[in-house]
């Protein structure tokens, strides 16, 4: 039988004080509140992974940083994408490399801009038009 386990409040979580060892303050569905020996007070949901099927932890951030309201919401962000087979693990590291990583067409126009100054308006239309008749429509496969 599942043990029960009572929502967390703000109250409960800045009163926990730190003891010899590393313990866990449940919240349910997962998410809980690892209280470390050094006092920082960091925010972990436990899952079980969709296609492995083993069970996993990912980082939601610090306490007062993350509010309690803050984890839960993010924690049924993440039960929203295991009920469609996605590990949130992998979808964090994919949405993280998409903010990172620049398009084709982004790149060819920070080079538009740079170039303007420096080569004749017809010219550079003239790269910009056999960029967008050549490489542009291609793009998308290299993504």
């Amino acid at each position: 039988m599942a043990r029960r386990t009572y929502s967390l409040n703000h109250t409960e979580i800045s009163n926990a004080k730190p003891k010899a060892k590393d313990y866990k303050l449940a919240d349910g569905q997962g998410l809980f509140l690892i209280v470390k020996a050094t006092g920082a007070k960091l925010w972990r949901f436990n899952y079980c992974k969709p296609f492995t099927k083993k069970r996993t932890e990912i980082s939601l951030g610090r306490f007062p940083e993350v509010s309690l309201k803050q984890a839960r919401d993010k924690r049924a962000e993440y039960r929203a994408l295991l009920a469609e087979n996605i590990d949130p693990q992998t979808h964090r590291q994919q949405e993280k490399l998409k903010a990172k990583i620049p398009t084709l067409f982004e790149m060819a126009q920070q080079w538009y801009k740079l170039k303007e100054t420096q080569i004749k308006p017809n010219t550079l239309n003239g790269y910009w038009r056999m960029l967008n008749n050549h490489l542009f429509p291609k793009a998308d496969t290299f993504r």
